[in-house]
């Protein structure tokens, strides 16, 4: 779950840069990371709710 948390956080992350026109105008900015950070979360939520009742053995998967 962590590395598919960690997965989509990098997609979002990358999409957000999707609009630029060249390299010279990438650049790393906290606001980039905190909208990746929101669309993640929707996606972790949907994730553990529908993913949730597919484990038979609970124990063993946390």
């Amino acid at each position: 779950m962590l590395t598919t948390s960690f997965l989509n956080f990098m997609a979002m992350f990358l999409l957000t840069y999707s609009s630029i026109a060249s390299l010279d105008h990438f650049y790393i900015s906290l606001n980039k990371v905190y909208m990746a950070a929101i669309m993640t979360m929707p996606m972790i939520l949907i994730n553990i709710l529908m993913l949730h009742s597919k484990y038979k053995n609970k124990r063993r998967h946390y």
